[in-house]
């Protein structure tokens, strides 16, 4: 909004200034179709990309992620705040690419877990020229113990130095979000079911999930009949399927395919888990499903004996926004849903959130993003 509105000021400058000449040589009607003209032949805009070139395949455990800018105005830098999630990334290093290539100086700092403020700026004050491309590339590593699933990364504010060393903000495209595919995908046993959680870089026509007892090696049978859709939320591409014919103390095996043409397509991933039945070994507190999330998100807890615990919902400064449960529960597997809301009814801001459970001794925490 400040870039547009200090070019509207720089197109009325120059408007007086035509339209002086023009009143002393012609009419006011002409005076008024070439300041119209002017207001009208499109304001100067900068618009930040995010995309993902580089995903993580098997056994590799780093991600590069680029940034490109579209900016029809020089800079002499850019500053933004970024989240991430670090529960499955950690930011390694962040390098100049394209025209940002030769500036000399990439300043960034964590300020809290999974937030960072970075700075770009070249020291002998060179400007980053007008163009349409690649200018920065993020470095994340994959934690050795990353669930599988979506890992965001939402660029929050961003904001380019001009020429007369102001500040203007600049459009983030599609919110900043990046989607990275992590091997493999995730079952978790519940009360009832067990839950499959997987993830996809790219759209994909369809899915299929076959399921094995895994002690005795049978022969693979179809869960999925007929085959998961493509109906993601709009937040990613991120799915889940609830299997609910299994047996207590049996362990399976699942494997994922793709499904296109109406037909099996390629082999994504294998997950075994042992379905456990009503009464669960340890306590727990699950990764929130979906996540990123937009309107609701469910979060699976473990709990071996009746016992008081107490699940909430903070903010990023640690205030209290939603209390899940509190007070006793029974032993087994419980679900618990998130609607975004405060505990007063109202619907909280887009941001980071963390959910807590608490029993005893035992703490567990999770980070949550809300998207609208």
């Amino acid at each position: 909004m400040k870039l547009r509105m200090r070019a509207l000021v720089d197109y009325y400058e120059t408007s007086v200034d035509v339209c002086m000449g023009i009143a002393e040589a012609s009419s006011i009607v002409a005076c008024i179709a070439m300041l119209f003209l002017l207001m009208t032949s499109g304001l100067h805009a900068a618009v930040l990309t995010v995309v993902t070139i580089e995903q993580a395949e098997p056994g590799q455990t780093d991600v590069r992620v680029q940034m490109g800018l579209l900016n029809d105005l020089p800079y002499y830098g850019i500053e933004m705040q970024i989240v991430y999630d670090d529960e499955r990334l950690s930011l390694t290093r962040i390098e100049g690419a394209g025209r940002l290539q030769s500036f000399s100086d990439v300043v960034f700092y964590e300020y809290a877990p999974g937030q960072v403020s970075l700075v770009v700026f070249d020291a002998e004050a060179a400007e980053l020229d007008t163009g349409d491309g690649a200018v920065l590339h993020l470095y994340f590593d994959i934690l050795s113990d990353a669930a599988g699933g979506l890992a965001f990364l939402a660029v929050v504010d961003v904001v380019v130095v001009t020429s007369t060393m102001e500040y203007d903000d600049v459009e983030v495209v599609d919110g900043g979000i990046v989607r990275v595919l992590l091997a493999g995908f995730t079952a978790a046993s519940t009360s009832e079911s067990v839950i499959l959680n997987w993830t996809t870089l790219h759209p994909v026509s369809g899915f299929i999930l076959d399921r094995r007892v895994e002690e005795n090696g049978s022969a693979w049978g179809r869960v999925t009949e007929p085959p998961v859709r493509n109906s993601s939320s709009p937040e990613g591409f991120d799915y889940f399927y609830e299997d609910a014919e299994v047996s207590p103390g049996v362990t399976y095996e699942y494997r994922l395919l793709t499904f296109d043409d109406e037909e099996p397509g390629d082999i994504l991933g294998y997950v075994t888990v042992t379905y456990e039945g009503n009464i669960p070994a340890a306590l727990g507190l699950s990764h929130n499903y979906p996540n990123p999330f937009n309107p609701i998100t469910k979060f699976n807890i473990s709990v071996p004996a009746k016992q008081d615990i107490a699940v909430e919902i903070f903010d990023i400064a640690g205030r209290r926004v939603r209390t899940l449960h509190h007070g006793a529960i029974d032993a087994g597997y419980h679900t618990l849903s998130w609607d975004g809301r405060s505990s007063q009814g109202n619907a909280v801001a887009s941001g980071v959130y963390f959910c807590r459970m608490v029993a005893g001794e035992f703490e567990r925490s999770t980070k949550v993003m809300l998207l609208k």
